[in-house]
């Protein structure tokens, strides 16, 4: 299995600070890899790096083997990669159908004159994106609220509404940024059904997850990252079993 993505060296400074010290990893086509770690470890400014935020001090990020390092947001999108981040950002005022064709307008060709003068290749691009969002909110179970505003819906729709708007971007790699963050125990196990459905569709997932029993049941290959370096990779049960991941995590040494 050839890797999709791949971190080779990756530094990050902001000022004196080093929140990333020469990571390398990667996400193997087909697979779920989590990234986990303390608070501050550094996983969401990897995330950063990966969708163009943040262009690193060092290092390189290969997409499909293309370096796509210093590339902007919207070109790394184009290529496939589209993420969710760890606070919720959604249009509150605007309908659940409305917050996913945001996510298919990526895709669109009509442009600002197009889109104005309303020409039939438009209307047809626009029915297309009605069908895109739809199919998204199938897999995440919106359909039936399409018409509700973002901001009635529950905290745990709100989140899986982000999934949706990601997926209508159509990636070939999905990030989830803390996914599962502030979700009861059903809205976690909901979560786990959809990120599974998500992966049988093709779709390669790599998240960031503080719930350990949500990443190890998920993941197929879990990095761990402490003070902003890499200090494990694995399987679930390598990594469990690792005792500098004990020790980071209990923030002790364990003997």
């Amino acid at each position: 299995m050839s890797a999709l993505l791949e971190l080779k060296d990756i530094t990050i400074r902001f000022g004196g600070l080093v929140a990333v010290d020469g990571i390398s990893l990667e996400v193997k086509e087909g697979n779920v890899v989590a990234l986990i770690g303390p608070n501050g470890a550094g996983k969401s400014t990897v995330f950063n790096v990966v969708t163009g935020i943040y262009t690193p001090t060092s290092g390189k990020v290969l997409f499909r083997g293309e370096d796509i390092t210093k590339l902007k947001p919207y070109a790394i999108t184009d290529r496939g990669i589209a993420r969710t981040f760890q606070n919720i950002r959604l249009f509150k005022n605007l309908s659940v159908l409305e917050n996913v064709k945001i996510g298919c307008h990526c895709r669109g060709r009509a442009g600002i004159f197009g889109a104005l003068c309303r020409y039939s290749g438009v209307r047809g691009e626009e029915k297309a994106f009605v069908d895109k969002s739809l199919e998204a909110m199938g897999v995440v179970d919106l359909t039936g609220k399409k018409e509700e505003l973002a901001k009635n819906l529950s905290y745990g729709e709100q989140r899986r509404l982000e999934i949706a708007r990601a997926l209508a971007s159509e990636p070939v790699l999905l990030l989830l940024d803390e996914p599962a963050a502030g979700m009861n125990p059903q809205e976690k196990q909901t979560l786990m059904q959809m990120v599974q459905r998500i992966s049988g569709m093709g779709i390669t997932v790599f998240l960031v997850e503080h719930d350990m029993k949500f990443v190890m049941s998920l993941s197929d290959r879990v990095n761990v990252l402490d003070y902003g370096r890499k200090i494990a990779s694995g399987t679930p049960s390598e990594v469990q079993r690792d005792t500098t991941v004990i020790a980071a995590y209990l923030g002790k040494e364990v003997v």
